[in-house]
């Protein structure tokens, strides 16, 4: 699998090709060490640059710093904290929103789910998380470009 990115990929191109030095910045937020652990091993097999965090405090001192191209959120990080995640979002990188990839896309607070709806953040089912990521993580890339610059 290749990731599409615009016109790198119209130019024949895959910026995500090991040492063509465009690789796309993922940052993953799941408490879960196992999944946390899968994802980033599995994105970095495809060619991505990811960033792993347990939790709100981390990923949002991250997006304070740095950029990404696209969030993988899991919803039930601990205490609600896809709630706080989104919120800094959109303080800090409102456009950063429409690369927000949702595991499990059931939230407890209405308001967050609001926001990820209105901006059609792609939800994926952890049961078919690996079926269904590579494909909407695709999805967001085409709409981003170039990848953001290693920091």
């Amino acid at each position: 699998m290749i990731l599409k990115f615009g016109s790198e990929f119209r130019r024949g191109r895959n910026p995500n090709t090991p040492g063509s030095g465009l690789r796309r910045k993922v940052l993953i937020v799941e408490d879960e060490e196992s999944l946390r652990t899968m994802l980033h091993t599995l994105l970095e097999s495809l060619g991505c640059l990811c960033t792993t965090v347990p939790g709100a405090g981390e990923a949002l001192d991250l997006l304070r710093r740095k950029t990404y191209d696209a969030i993988v959120l899991d919803l039930y990080c601990s205490n609600n904290a896809a709630g706080q995640i989104i919120s800094g979002i959109m303080e800090m990188q409102p456009t950063l929103i429409e690369e927000v990839l949702v595991i499990d896309g059931e939230a407890t607070d209405s308001k967050t789910m609001q926001v990820l709806q209105s901006h059609r953040c792609p939800m994926i089912s952890r049961d078919h998380i690996l079926h269904d990521l590579w494909d909407n993580l695709q999805r967001v890339f085409r709409a981003r470009q170039p990848p953001s610059q290693a920091a």
